[in-house]
């Protein structure tokens, strides 16, 4: 059976806008148009300044289209690795500021009065083997002893997905991402001057060039899910593209909530519609010959024997050294630029925290999680080692450029790609971008298209 590759959330249209047209000026510019992008315009709407946003492609188009929506303060298993990492009161902060997102966007979607298929649901991370729910149990207790509210331990399954220990947390939700981007863009009111394939190739100072027109801008926001500036900030080194696969597919068995196998296969399943979502198979991008998709259809019959699939897609994200977003200043020696990236899978709720926290800086009004997820904390030793060595891995694949001459070359860093024949995609195996079979851009943090030769 021949599985198209389109997301399940191309079912609707998103609002149509034109390119920019002429050389403008503002008071701040936010390049990027995907959730975090179009949530901080929001934000700044009521704000008096003069706000401009751009999006290299259609709005929504880049890893918004690609999510699976969880909209969750539950993230694998995070806390207690954020408590070794940061100690128990930052990670106490991080689990705040996550549960402070799911009600944002609540709140957000009841004032604008969005239809988005917004439900209520549970989060539930569950394990198979001994080792995870040992790590999961340590997760349960770092978060009880910062009470956090409506978590608990199950021992057995309610539903049909089987498993032998749970931690499940209430008040989590799912929506439809496009659906709710619409719903917030209608809401802006005209305020926010918004425009569609307008792609920032350079910056002079605080000038932002497209191919044919300019933007001056007194403060910008870089939030185009993999950063477009290389050099200061040098975010290719300090987070690697994690890739995740998805599928949409019908099935007798019904599910109610959200469901995370922490496990090897580490699936994730949701509903939507008459559909469940899956993901899992996560990968650095580019770094696996495998049949993924096979091997994900696999795993999902594990749990749905009668699954009948529709749709599959893959989606990306930056993973960072400590696997916290950074979020924040560009670099330190520049006031005007700010950065938004590396969700670490968890875009939903990351998405409102960034909103949050760059609106509050941009209006000088102080944010009391700005500082933990600034891009200029201060990085444990493991976690520098572990990015030392990803870097490091990254030699070998530039010194394919030198023995093969069959892929083209990035123009990012001059790393040599790699074809995805499952998804007749080229891809970066060193930073991520990638390219359909014409040399267009689909992700950053390329912003040129392959010159063919």
């Amino acid at each position: 059976m021949v599985i198209k590759l389109k997301s399940i959330w191309l079912d609707v249209e998103t609002k149509e806008y034109k390119s920019l047209n002429e050389n403008i000026e503002c008071d701040i510019l936010i390049i990027g148009g995907g959730i975090s992008g179009i949530l901080l315009a929001y934000m700044l709407k009521d704000s008096h300044k003069k706000v401009v946003l751009v999006e290299a492609k259609k709005i929504g188009s880049g890893v918004t289209t690609n999510t699976t929506a969880h909209v969750t303060s539950q993230h694998d298993l995070t806390y207690y690795r954020y408590s070794e990492i940061f100690g128990l009161y930052k990670m106490e902060k991080i689990y705040n500021a996550n549960q402070d997102a799911i009600k944002g966007i609540k709140k957000i979607i009841n004032d604008e009065k969005i239809n988005c298929n917004f439900k209520d649901i549970s989060s539930i991370a569950f394990a198979n083997n001994q080792k995870t729910i040992n790590e999961m149990i340590k997760e349960y207790d770092v978060l009880k002893k910062i009470n956090a509210a409506n978590i608990s331990l199950l021992d057995k399954s309610n539903e049909k997905i089987k498993y032998k220990k749970a931690l499940k947390s209430d008040n989590q939700a799912i929506f439809h991402p496009l659906q709710f981007i619409n719903g917030v863009i209608n809401s802006l009111d005209n305020n926010i001057n918004i425009y569609e394939n307008t792609r920032i190739l350079h910056f002079k100072n605080n000038i932002a060039y497209t191919k044919n027109h300019e933007i001056n801008a007194k403060q910008i926001v870089i939030a185009t899910h993999n950063p477009i500036i290389n050099f200061p900030g040098t975010y290719f080194t300090k987070m690697y593209m994690g890739k995740s696969h998805c599928f949409a597919f019908k099935s007798s068995i019904k599910i109610n909530n959200l469901y995370n196998e922490i496990d090897n296969s580490k699936l994730t399943f949701r509903s939507y519609d008459d559909y469940i979502i899956a993901s899992g198979k996560s990968i650095i991008t580019a770094r696996s010959c495998k049949e993924i998709y096979e091997d994900l259809k696999k795993d999902i019959l594990n749990y749905f024997p009668d699954a009948q699939f529709i749709t599959s897609w893959s989606a990306q994200d930056g993973i960072t050294l400590d696997y916290l977003p950074y979020i924040g200043k560009y670099n330190k020696k520049n006031d005007s630029f700010y950065v938004i990236t590396g969700f670490n899978k968890w875009g939903m709720t990351t998405s409102y925290i960034a909103a949050n926290i760059i609106a509050d800086e941009l209006l000088d009004k102080k944010n009391e999680y700005s500082e933990i997820y600034s891009p200029q904390r201060k990085f444990s030793k493991k976690a520098i080692i572990n990015f030392s060595l990803y870097n490091l891995s990254t030699i070998p694949l530039y010194l394919r450029k030198f023995f093969t001459y069959k892929d083209p070359i990035c123009p990012h860093l001059k790393c040599r790609m790699k074809y995805n024949k499952e998804e007749k995609i080229y891809e970066c195996p060193c930073h991520g971008s990638r390219f359909d079979l014409d040399f267009k851009i689909i992700d950053t943090p390329s912003i040129h298209d392959i010159v063919k030769k």
